[in-house]
């Protein structure tokens, strides 16, 4: 299919022939198969280049960073077949709701396991399945100018900002739906022109934006774009070319709605209480700016860039000055209308693509993040071309200086964002790399403290997990996970006292947290009160009701006290959950489960 839409014949407005010069046009014709094979050379280079850039990522391991979540704490990609499929298809993961993803995840599951280089591999393939898509996707809309076609599509394969969409394992579902995204477009563009067979060409369209929105829910803004499509083809926007659009709204609006409830699910709004009515405007308009600027200048990224600390009540100068800043561009945007609509197009490309996540409504603690510069880049990259084009056609004196500058300004930036790109990619090499760079970033972000303190402990090296831990909380003495491990570290050092007091802290900061109270019903329990370990079990149970380990050591708890009866019941329900040591115990007392 993809062949079929790129290979369609190239056409030339003056066609028509023209008196006395009738084998002058019989020789543009016979020059046709050099202008295709120009057409598959610049193709090929930007596949090359992108490869080349992103090649050192192959080498790269998972890290500890969502992929534990998707992958190894993943039940549903463990267990692979028809009600695994169903399962996936039928549940939230990770406050989200993306099942092709999770699929994909489990076919490579089953067929490599736990190995990453399949995984960083496919992210890698379809990166440059999506390079070749926005190439064919750019010449469509260009009129077939394959300057315009090749800039974007070089830009949007190489550009660091592109690294944590293709490297990060998690992010699989970036070059996913960008995959479906973009097929869904070409299938519009030629419903558009289609004379014949419409209606299966529309439905092809609407079946791989569906697509497109099982893999991530940001696919939703596609009708956005087919609206914009139109409009650049120089239809009028009204009811009328509205129509057809509207099971596309549809099916936007309910992969919506299950977006908003599956992060419904998770606690990961940031509290944005400190920050005034004016100051949530301006985030937004910020993190809009954010992406503009790091595509010009990509360097000190990170995976988190923090909301701003407020100094005496007022946001750092910069969020005042974005507003003025995006006045002006619009009203370029706006100036730029009398002579075409091709800029017009792309900065609505990017804006529409870009606002599900600008935070408007704050999720997580990044103001911006890389990922989110994925697709809707392709918006900003087609204006660059468009830049670059116009440098190389202008008419005037200057064109031969401009044409030399266009094209050293190219291979400038190519090597630039080469060597930025590969460079970028080796920090994504494993979980401690990656973090060691974000406290390079901010050293004042609790997450990477926490983590490399995670893989330290992994590791076996407790003291040195202890120092990170202990870093996490300072940066943010309400980081529970820090608390509780480190709390359980203490209790592995016979601290017992030590590990008390973080878990009572723990405590007072979230009384929701069900591991806390199995922690200090552990202390109590190796203090001899078995009363109040008994209590603290059963305050874990209530917030957890399905935790195997707690119904275990009650069941221990109630045989010290002598109550068989107790103890039994307890045992059976872990038992029944999986946990190995009750089924140990019951099955040395011949009892069944």
């Amino acid at each position: 299919m993809l062949s079929d839409l790129f290979m369609q014949k190239k056409t030339n407005k003056n066609t028509n022939p023209i008196k006395g010069k009738s084998s002058k046009t019989k020789i543009k014709q016979v020059e046709k198969p050099v202008a295709n094979w120009i057409y598959f050379l610049l193709i090929s280079v930007a596949l090359i280049i992108t490869y080349i850039a992103f090649a050192p990522s192959l080498k790269n391991g998972f890290v500890s960073w969502d992929d534990e979540g998707y992958l190894f704490e993943n039940s549903y990609i463990i267990n692979y077949g028809w009600k695994s499929t169903k399962a996936i298809f039928s549940n939230i993961i990770m406050a989200n709701y993306h099942p092709l993803t999770i699929y994909v995840y489990a076919t490579l599951h089953h067929l490599y396991k736990f190995i990453p280089y399949p995984y960083h591999l496919f992210n890698v393939l379809f990166h440059l399945f999506n390079v070749l898509l926005v190439f064919i996707f750019i010449n469509k809309i260009s009129n077939k100018n394959i300057t315009i076609s090749f800039v974007t599509a070089l830009f949007f394969g190489l550009h660091p900002l592109h690294v944590e969409s293709v490297t990060w394992v998690s992010e699989t579902k970036d070059v996913l739906y960008t995959f479906f995204f973009l097929i869904g477009l070409l299938w519009y563009i030629k419903y558009t022109i289609a004379k014949h067979n419409k209606i299966l060409i529309y439905s092809l369209s609407l079946l791989f934006f569906i697509l497109s929105c099982l893999s991530k829910g940001m696919a939703v803004v596609f009708p956005l774009i087919l609206v914009i499509i139109d409009y650049i083809n120089g239809k009028k926007i009204n009811i009328k070319t509205l129509l057809n659009k509207i099971p596309f709204f549809i099916v936007a609006l309910i992969f919506g709605i299950i977006a908003i409830k599956a992060q419904a699910t998770d606690k990961g709004i940031f509290d944005t209480s400190s920050f005034s009515f004016f100051d949530k405007i301006l985030l937004p308009i910020y993190g809009l700016l954010f992406y503009l600027v790091k595509m010009i200048y990509p360097i000190n990224l990170s995976i988190i860039y923090p909301y701003p600390v407020k100094t005496s009540s007022i946001l750092p100068i910069e969020y005042f000055i974005s507003p003025v800043i995006l006045i002006i561009l619009i009203g370029l945007i706006i100036y730029s209308l009398k002579y075409s609509r091709k800029i017009a197009f792309g900065s609505l490309f990017f804006f529409f693509c870009i606002l599900p996540v600008l935070q408007i409504i704050p999720v997580g603690i990044s103001i911006a993040s890389d990922r989110y510069f994925y697709l809707s880049s392709i918006g900003l990259f087609f204006l660059i071309g468009i830049g670059l084009n116009y440098l190389i056609e202008n008419k005037g004196k200057e064109q031969p200086i401009l044409k030399y500058l266009s094209f050293i300004f190219l291979v400038f930036s190519t090597i630039v964002f080469i060597n930025l790109t590969r460079q970028r990619t080796m920090v994504w090499k494993n979980t401690l790399t990656l973090w060691q760079d974000v406290i390079r970033f901010d050293p004042k972000i609790d997450k990477p403290y926490f983590n490399i303190g995670l893989q330290l402990d992994r590791n076996g090296n407790i003291d040195s997990a202890i120092v990170y831990y202990k870093k996490a909380i300072i940066c943010n003495p309400k980081n529970v996970k820090a608390l509780n491990n480190l709390g359980n570290r203490m209790y592995d050092k016979r601290l017992y006292d030590s590990a008390f007091f973080y878990y009572n802290n723990l405590v007072k900061v979230d009384s929701l947290y069900y591991p806390v109270y199995h922690n200090l019903g552990n202390i109590y329990s190796l203090r001899g009160n078995i009363d109040k370990a008994i209590e603290y079990y059963n305050k874990a149970l209530t917030l957890k009701n399905d935790f195997a380990l707690s119904y275990f050591t009650l069941g221990t708890c109630w045989n010290r006290k002598g109550d068989s009866v107790k103890s039994n019941e307890n045992l059976i329900k872990a038992a029944q959950l999986g946990n190995n040591d009750a089924q140990s115990v019951l099955k040395s007392k011949n009892i069944k489960w």
